[in-house]
C-alpha cells in the first residue's frame, strides 16, 4: 500500500500487497484522502466511498495543492485546515498518515494533523499530531477523562514520514516508517478511547485541532495522505 509519496505500507494480513480501497470493500466505516492531479484548493474528497469529503470555503484557510514530482500533497501554512461532518462510533481501528512536518518552531506548542471532535461540547475529542518535542501524540478526551500517549522518535522538519496508529480497544500501537515506535509516556485521567468516545455533533478536521473552544494547534507542512478505518488493519 502506498499512501502518497511512495511511502510503503505493504504489510497487511499475511504481507500481501493491497490497495487502500480493499480496507473499505465490505462497507467498513472510515475515510481515505489522497490528493492527486484533480485535487483543487479547499476540497479533498473521501475516496473510501463513505462520503466524508473535506472542504474549506474560506480562502485564507485553504491548504494549497502541490506535487514534489512523485506525489501530490496538501500544503498547510499554519492557518489552513479542512473539515467534514462525520458521525462515527468506532471503538477500535487504524489511522495511517503520510506527511512532512514544516520548519515551524514546535516550542510554540502542539501541531495537530488529524482530529475528530464534538465542537458543540467541551472536552470531547480524538487527536493525532506532533507535540512540543516533535514526538507523535495520540490523545483521547471523553468528557474530561483525558488520556495522552507519546511515542519515542522525534520528527525532523523537512523529512517525510509514514505513521500508523492502531488501537485495539485497550492499547495504542504506533509504527513510524515501518518500524514500531514504542509509547514512552501515557498521561491518563480516564480509560482512553477512540472515535466512539466523541458524542454529539461530530467534526473531522485535517490540519488542526477543532473543539468547542475553536480551531487551534494548526499543523504546518505537507500531508500526502490520511486514512482511518474501523479495522485493525496493519
Amino acid at each position: 500500500m502506498f499512501i502518497g509519496l511512495g511511502l510503503s505500507l505493504t504489510r497487511l494480513r499475511g504481507g500481501a500487497a493491497f490497495t487502500p480501497a480493499s480496507l473499505f470493500a465490505n462497507g467498513e466505516a472510515g475515510a481515505w484522502y489522497n490528493p492527486d492531479s484533480d485535487t483543487v484548493a479547499g476540497a479533498l474528497p473521501d475516496i473510501s466511498g463513505n462520503g466524508f469529503n473535506l472542504a474549506q470555503a474560506t480562502g485564507g484557510n485553504q491548504p494549497s495543492v502541490g506535487s514534489d514530482g512523485s506525489a501530490y500533497f496538501v500544503g498547510l501554512d499554519g492557518n489552513d485546515f479542512m473539515t467534514a461532518s462525520a458521525s462515527i462510533s468506532q471503538t477500535s481501528g487504524t489511522i495511517a498518515l503520510a506527511f512532512r512536518p514544516g520548519a515551524v518552531v514546535y516550542q510554540s506548542g502542539r501541531r495537530c494533523i488529524l482530529s475528530f471532535s464534538d465542537t458543540g461540547t467541551a472536552n470531547n475529542w480524538l487527536e493525532v499530531g506532533l507535540d512540543i518535542e516533535r514526538r507523535l501524540y495520540v490523545e483521547f478526551n471523553s468528557g474530561g477523562a483525558l488520556t495522552t500517549h507519546r511515542t519515542t522518535s522525534a520528527f525532523e522538519p523537512g523529512s517525510d514520514y509514514s505513521a500508523i496508529i492502531v488501537y485495539d480497544g485497550a492499547d495504542v500501537f504506533v509504527s513510524i516508517n515501518g518500524q514500531q515506535d514504542p509509547i514512552i509516556e501515557t498521561f491518563a485521567s480516564g480509560a482512553g478511547g477512540w472515535f466512539g468516545d466523541v458524542s454529539g455533533g461530530d467534526t473531522l478536521t485535517l490540519g488542526a485541532a477543532n473543539s468547542s473552544a475553536g480551531v487551534s494547534r494548526h499543523f504546518t507542512g505537507r500531508i500526502y495522505s490520511a486514512l482511518f478505518v474501523e479495522t485493525e488493519a496493519f
